[in-house]
């Protein structure tokens, strides 16, 4: 995963840039099983998870860096702000 000390891949840490209580994400999580549980071909559940939430926004379907820029996903996390950090670090 992109801060290096989890097990997980880029969708498992854009989820944590998901505003607290939001409902939608909520609601993700609990279709996106049940489609699992219906025989979806998904590769993993957190893939499923992240895309439905970005399908059910007000411009669905945004790649994930356009989904930074327009604030879906929250850049000011915590953790979004201690990666780049990391990245300055590392490229500076």
């Amino acid at each position: 995963m992109p801060n290096n000390s989890e097990m997980g891949m880029l969708e498992s840490f854009l989820s944590m840039l998901v505003g607290p209580g939001d409902n939608i994400w909520e609601h993700a999580a609990v279709s996106t099983k049940a489609a699992m549980n219906l025989g979806a071909g998904l590769e993993t559940e957190v893939k499923g998870h992240i895309h439905s939430y970005l399908a059910w926004q007000k411009k669905p379907g945004l790649p994930f860096g356009t989904a930074l820029t327009a604030h879906i996903l929250n850049h000011n996390a915590e953790i979004a702000k201690t990666f780049v950090g990391w990245v300055k670090k590392v490229f500076e």
